[in-house]
């Protein structure tokens, strides 16, 4: 059983997969397998300055840049449907099985194909590569969006024989090998679900453009247009399960965009991506809630 509060960062959280699907989806249609190389791209890009943000704040606050402080310190929100365990946690390895991901549960009601793969083979590699500075090894070898499989596996290595003695003493202590317990873990470090959205949509605008022009921002801006109809009927289905109604107030609890009109800050060579998230998602999401406000 889940708190309202709770299931209000759920929902948040759950946002990302649905927006990753269309977009994805309608690029990929649009443009063919360089489509897919688009996509990735994104993530990678995406993934690479999450992983650098991540780094630079656990310095920035004193702590050890290792495995155990990426795993046990995320930028992630916590997210109770997730179920997942480790086989080892210490500060040189993470070997762990994830065996319910509420991202591969959603992903299983559309009809995804290899689209969700896209960003599970590059998302988590790219951030720890950034995050290591290229030193450290991570290694997928299953994945729960492939039907064959019922877990991710995922194996994490930054081993202080790769470091100079300088990093060694700013990534690790002197008992590296020390499994991670409990208190270890905080959220101290976490990002709301709206920024993580929000980021991988600037990458995507920049990685769509700068190499299909404006048939790709056409792609992006119909990937836009199913988003936004999806939000709102997903809204609405939310709204109606915990008995409030679907209006202004109950979007800014589950939805992790802002909805009122202008409320993003953005640099100037960001205009036109942000007129199209405006234009082709938040405007028209917004009109359907407050035609629901009036009725």
């Amino acid at each position: 059983m889940f708190t309202i509060s709770e299931i209000e960062r759920e929902n948040q959280q759950s946002v990302f997969p649905r927006l990753f699907f269309f977009l994805a989806k309608n690029i990929r249609d649009a443009c063919g397998r360089g489509g897919e190389g688009a996509v990735r791209e994104a993530v990678r890009e995406f993934a690479a300055k999450r992983g650098a943000q991540l780094k630079e704040a656990h310095r920035a606050a004193g702590c050890k840049q290792n495995v155990k402080s990426y795993q046990c310190a995320s930028d992630e929100l916590p997210d109770g449907r997730r179920q997942q365990t480790f086989q080892i946690l210490n500060e040189e390895v993470c070997v762990k099985n994830i065996y319910t991901c509420p991202w591969a549960n959603i992903w299983r009601q559309y009809p995804c194909g290899e689209i969700p793969r896209w960003f599970c083979e590059e998302y988590e590699k790219g951030k720890f590569q950034a995050y290591t500075l290229g030193k450290g090894q991570l290694h997928l070898s299953q994945l729960l969006p492939d039907p064959r499989n019922n877990h991710c596996r995922l194996a994490m290595y930054y081993r202080r024989a790769n470091l100079s003695e300088e990093e060694a003493r700013e990534c690790f202590t002197e008992d590296r090998t020390s499994p991670a317990g409990q208190g270890d873990h905080t959220d101290t470090f976490s990002r709301p679900a709206g920024a993580f959205c929000l980021d991988f949509y600037r990458e995507l605008y920049a990685v769509v453009s700068r190499r299909f022009g404006g048939e790709g921002r056409c792609a992006l801006a119909a990937g836009l247009r199913e988003f936004s109809r999806d939000a709102v009927r997903v809204l609405r289905s939310q709204a109606r399960r915990t008995l409030h109604p679907c209006d202004q107030a109950f979007a800014k609890k589950n939805f992790p965009f802002p909805l009122e009109a202008g409320a993003f800050t953005f640099a100037p060579e960001e205009k036109d991506a942000f007129q199209m998230l405006e234009g082709m998602a938040l405007s028209p999401i917004r009109s359907s809630l407050e035609q629901r406000d009036s009725e």
